[in-house]
């Protein structure tokens, strides 16, 4: 999964000054007594949904087989170890989009539950990269957004035949001369349903050779997967058509700077904003953590600022000390919030993590509880 990158400089301070307390961390999935396979673990930030039953699904799985937690309600979470929720087609080439498969976003209407998927290719062929590994141990890294859906409460999802899955391939074709750095759209964050009757999503966008950059794409019709156009920085005109089949489109436009990492999406009835938030690295010293960022329309956002101090498992600055665990991870989910897909979170929300305890597979969901104070 991608990690968050280093900020040229830290942020400057937002227009409202606001404080954030924290409880006790309390273990939601421990990886030692919990997992189904020593490959299940909390690989993506949690994102939950309320089931028709009343009960609840809760996704943080890994691939290739993803696996989710279900219950009748946050108290009662277990790992349902029955089947996994997707199991990845993990395919050998790039154009169907169908490799190594995450899933990220969950978002019931009706009978069924959509999901957005976090898909890496990682190329086993090509000699400059990791010959007939297909894993994220191979550096060579093309990465795109997908779409699934399940109609039997989260149990399981399927895809439509690639590549008619896609949502947001990359702006280029893989090339794994180099090899190159990881490019493509990544993490895409839980999806919220704004007034104006849209959809959205936050996501990571990474150009071959650019800055890496958070951007947002909106659709009315969440079963359509070419339906989500992203902004471009005027409006939302963006179509993300594959490049094998047709001419490019450019990159997405940034709207957050610096990035967040694993970007997660709320709107805060307690600020009356939007928040987002996922994993930083601010400032020179770096500091790193859970930051947030804060907008009225999805678009126009405050300077990114720490929530949250953490140390980071892969990035240097903020790898910690012997004996210690990293973070990563970070999502926003107030229990006591009514709707369906928890897209609503107030001044007590709990912040949802994965917790490294090894710095390798062993690694737990953990939440605190979270109080909001704006002055």
């Amino acid at each position: 999964m991608q990690s968050p990158q280093p900020a040229s400089q830290a942020p400057a301070a937002a227009s409202v000054q606001i404080t954030f307390s924290f409880g006790v961390e309390e273990t939601v999935f421990n990886h030692s007594t919990d997992s189904c396979e020593p490959q299940d673990l909390p690989d993506t930030p949690a994102h939950a949904v309320r089931l028709a039953d009343g009960s609840l699904m809760l996704a943080d799985g890994n691939a290739p087989r993803n696996y989710a937690m279900f219950g009748a309600d946050f108290s009662t979470l277990r790992r349902s170890c029955t089947a996994p929720t997707l199991v990845s087609d993990d395919l050998t080439n790039p154009e169907p989009y169908d490799n190594q498969e995450w899933i990220l976003s969950v978002y019931r209407d009706g009978n069924l539950v959509h999901a957005l998927i976090h898909n890496e290719y990682h190329d086993p062929i090509a000699p400059d990269c990791k010959p007939g590994d297909s894993s994220p141990a191979n550096p060579c890294w093309y990465n795109s957004i997908t779409y699934g859906v399940s109609s039997d409460g989260g149990h399981t999802f399927t895809h439509a035949i690639p590549p008619a899955h896609i949502v947001a391939p990359p702006p280029e074709v893989w090339n794994p001369q180099g090899p190159p750095p990881p490019y493509g759209y990544f993490t895409p964050s839980n999806i919220v349903l704004a007034q104006d009757g849209f959809y959205y999503s936050v996501f990571v966008a990474q150009a071959i050779n650019g800055p890496q950059q958070t951007c947002v794409m909106r659709t009315q019709t969440l079963g359509g997967p070419t339906s989500w156009r992203a902004w471009d920085g005027i409006g939302f005109s963006l179509t993300m058509p594959d490049p094998y089949t047709g001419p490019p489109a450019s990159l997405c436009a940034g709207v957050v700077a610096p990035g967040i990492a694993q970007p997660t999406l709320t709107y805060n009835t307690y600020l009356r904003k939007y928040m987002m938030v996922g994993g930083v690295v601010v400032g020179n010293p770096p500091v790193c953590g859970a930051g947030y960022a804060l907008s009225s329309d999805l678009i126009h956002w405050t300077p990114v600022q720490i929530m949250l101090t953490a140390y980071f498992p892969s990035h240097p600055p903020c790898q910690p000390p012997g004996g210690s665990s990293a973070s990563v991870y970070f999502s926003i989910i107030d229990h006591s919030d009514t709707s369906v897909n928890f897209e609503n979170a107030g001044q007590t929300p709990f912040v949802y993590y994965t917790r490294f305890n090894d710095l390798g597979l062993n690694r737990d969901l953990v939440r605190v509880p979270l109080v909001i104070t704006a002055h």
